[in-house]
């Protein structure tokens, strides 16, 4: 599972490279990705001690990702969710 968590946090930081799509909040966006890059890699790495603890994290890098797709879906006019 932490491998998973590991390349997560990687996407999250190539999101930021790709820079913020236009009519977001630039701050807010990029705040967003890094605090999901770095809580799931808190996930990946916490996991491997506690499992219950690194599944807390990552449920909380899931519930934020929603925010994330919703900033996206309506910049883009996109319609992406989590399944």
């Amino acid at each position: 599972m932490p491998t998973p968590m590991r390349m997560l946090g990687d996407s999250f930081v190539r999101l930021a490279d790709a820079g913020v799509p236009p009519g977001v909040d630039a701050a807010d966006y990029m705040a967003r990705l890094a605090t999901l890059e770095d809580f799931a890699r808190q996930a990946a790495d916490t996991y491997s001690v506690s499992p219950i603890e690194g599944a807390a994290t990552f449920a909380v890098v899931r519930e934020q990702t929603g925010v994330l797709f919703d900033q996206l879906n309506a910049a883009l006019g996109t319609s992406y969710r989590l399944p």
